[in-house]
């Protein structure tokens, strides 16, 4: 992830292959699912133009907060639904894909 990914405008771009295969031309509202169920709804929203580059904004600052995601860190979506996907998410300090939460 990078500072604009995580602060600030707190949006995402989709790559225009992946927007184009799998995002309608119009504005749509899609799951993020971590590895323990939680989930957040984010607002896909093509650019401008109507061309297939959608970008994540509204609940993406949500799903990043909640998710402690840093700079730097990786996050893999996969597609497990129309308009759902589960996010592994690594980087430093975390185990493997996802950090493992502990309850108390």
């Amino acid at each position: 992830m990078r500072k604009f990914n995580i602060s600030g405008s707190y949006t995402l771009k989709i790559p225009y292959k992946f927007s184009k295969e799998h995002l309608p031309y119009c504005k749509t509202q899609v799951v993020l699912r971590n590895l323990q169920g939680k989930c957040w709804t984010v607002n896909s929203l093509p650019d401008s133009k109507g061309r297939a580059v959608h970008t994540f904004c509204g609940g993406w600052m949500a799903f990043v907060r909640d998710n402690e995601i840093k700079i730097g860190d990786i996050c893999i979506f996969e597609l497990v639904n129309n308009y759902e996907m589960r996010v592994h998410i690594s980087g430093p300090g975390r185990k493997g894909l996802d950090r493992q939460h502990t309850s108390l």
